[in-house]
């Protein structure tokens, strides 16, 4: 059994979203297991593959109680799933993101902090000490420095 995957929660909100994190992740750690997830009933199927899963959700305050319920059915089902969030809501509220159910936060631009976590991540570290990651550069995200899209999943 391989050790952790990286899920990102689609939605019809955050479609847009996606392609450019998972390409942060691809980029960051080209060799991690990067998928996107659906449905929330799909992540068995992922823990008969892999030890551990990450499933990463970008959201806005809209879909917030939709994400709370879907996290509560998936904790009852494993205690091998962490759960991080980024998005606008995220970002607005971070603590109280932490009190849904969040295992970690990114607030702000996730080029940086997503990198960071991925690499830290993929090499054993412990992410899940470290509640906020918030991106502390002054200056911009210079987005020519990212893929633009996952290249894995095109």
């Amino acid at each position: 059994m391989n050790s952790t995957a990286i899920l990102f929660r689609r939605t019809a909100f955050n479609r847009y979203s996606l392609p450019l994190l998972m390409g942060i992740v691809e980029q960051a750690a080209p060799d991690f297991p990067v998928y996107v997830m659906d449905s929330p009933s799909s992540a068995g199927d992922f823990l008969k593959i892999y030890k551990n899963i990450v499933i990463a959700y970008s959201f806005t305050t809209l879909q917030l109680m939709k994400n709370i319920e879907e996290i509560a059915f998936l904790k009852k089902s494993c205690n091998t799933i962490h759960f991080i969030a980024g998005g606008p809501h995220a970002t607005a509220d971070p603590e109280g993101t932490l009190a849904a159910g969040f295992d970690c936060v990114f607030v702000g631009e996730g080029e940086r902090t997503l990198s960071d976590f991925i690499l830290k991540l993929s090499s054993g570290e412990d992410v899940f000490a470290k509640k906020i990651w918030i991106d502390e550069e002054p200056e911009p995200v210079c987005l020519d420095g990212y893929f633009p899209a996952s290249k894995r999943h095109s």
